[in-house]
C-alpha cells in the first residue's frame, strides 16, 4: 500500500475513534440527565402524596404550605440547572 492510502486509512481510523467517543460521551450524558430528571420526577410524586394526603385530612398549617412552596421552588431549581448542565457542556481538544 502506498502513502497515500496510508494516511487515508489513518484517517478513517481516527474517525472512527471520534465517532466512538462521541457517542459514548453521548450515552453518558443521556444517562446522567435520565437520573436525575428520574430524582426530580420522585420528589414531584412525593409532593403529590403530600398535598392529596393534606387535602383528605382537612388539617393544613401554614408551615405544611410553606414547605410544600419551598420544595417545589427548589424542584424548580433544580430542573434549570438540568437544563443549564445540558447546554453547558465542557468540551476539550483531542
Amino acid at each position: 500500500a502506498g502513502s497515500g492510502q496510508k494516511l487515508e486509512q489513518w484517517r478513517k481510523d481516527c474517525y472512527k475513534k471520534i465517532d466512538k467517543f462521541f457517542e459514548q460521551k453521548c450515552q453518558e450524558l443521556d444517562e446522567l440527565v435520565n437520573e436525575k430528571v428520574g430524582k426530580q420526577r420522585e420528589e414531584l410524586n412525593r409532593i403529590h402524596l403530600k398535598i392529596t394526603e393534606l387535602i383528605n385530612a382537612q388539617e393544613t398549617t401554614r408551615q405544611d404550605i410553606d414547605l410544600l412552596t419551598s420544595t417545589i421552588r427548589q424542584l424548580k431549581n433544580n430542573m434549570k440547572n438540568i437544563e443549564r448542565a445540558c447546554v453547558m457542556m465542557n468540551t476539550r481538544p483531542l
